[in-house]
């Protein structure tokens, strides 16, 4: 009898330690800090702007947003219940290049995250926007934490959407698609270039010229044909900065 007592306390006094153990690495594991990994730019953009100052924002373990400004990497703790993007927009603040002209880097966690890293990078910044996109829509079914991810980065990436959207994914009109995607559902087709006409030009400058993203061709010479759209996009140069859509355009040369 004495014997069996015995037992039922030892294992009452173990699964008491194992649930202490247990909550204790609970806490560890989502608590847990990433190094966040920048990605490269391209050499037209450190030619023309520099190094950036970058703006980091995450979502962190106790579910708050937070932001960081930093020259390099930074170490955040994140929120790993569900799926959660991470945000680096660069700017220059030398030329006058406030955060959020530039289109961002990105990632979502856990899927870009690697051992005691998340890496990110310039596609990632896409699907964090499509992301924030879709929690803005309020379609609680239709959440950014129950899409499938890694299926959507191989779309972007595969020969079943538009070659141009391929090669530089911010010609497609994701607030239009997201809107489309909380009412009634993903679907690939409705990935397109968002309407768009060409438009020459002649300015001071040959360039060469960078546009905001950095999936873009850099354009050459002072005579310029441009594909534009009802929204304004900016390309920036050593000599002066285009702001252009297909109503209108304006050049500012660079302070001397």
């Amino acid at each position: 009898m004495k014997k069996g007592i015995l037992q039922r306390f030892f294992c009452v006094v173990c699964a008491f330690f194992c649930a202490i153990v247990c909550m204790g690495c609970k806490d560890s594991l989502v608590r847990a800090s990433y190094r966040v990994v920048l990605p490269a730019l391209s050499s037209a953009w450190t030619e023309i702007l520099g190094t950036p100052v970058w703006h980091v924002e995450w979502v962190n373990s106790n579910g708050d947003k937070e932001a960081v400004d930093t020259d390099g990497g930074t170490d955040i703790t994140v929120l790993q219940e569900w799926p959660t993007p991470v945000f680096a927009y660069p700017y220059w603040p030398a030329h006058n290049i406030r955060q959020g002209v530039m289109r961002c880097a990105g990632a979502i966690f856990p899927y870009d995250a690697k051992d005691t890293s998340i890496n990110l990078s310039w596609l990632g910044g896409v699907e964090a926007e499509v992301y924030r996109n879709l929690a803005g829509m309020g379609n609680d079914k239709r959440q950014p934490t129950y899409f499938d991810w890694p299926r959507f980065r191989s779309l972007l990436e595969s020969t079943d959407i538009p070659e141009a959207v391929r090669n530089d994914p911010w010609l497609a009109d994701w607030e239009t698609i997201c809107t489309k995607t909380a009412d009634s559902g993903f679907d690939r087709r409705r990935i397109k270039v968002m309407e768009r006409q060409d438009v020459s030009l002649s300015l001071p400058s040959a360039g060469p010229w960078i546009g905001t993203s950095p999936f873009a061709e850099v354009l050459t010479g002072a005579e310029l044909h441009i594909p534009v759209s009802s929204c304004v996009d900016t390309y920036f140069s050593s000599a002066g900065t285009l702001h252009i859509n297909e109503d209108a355009w304006f050049y500012t040369p660079n302070e001397m």
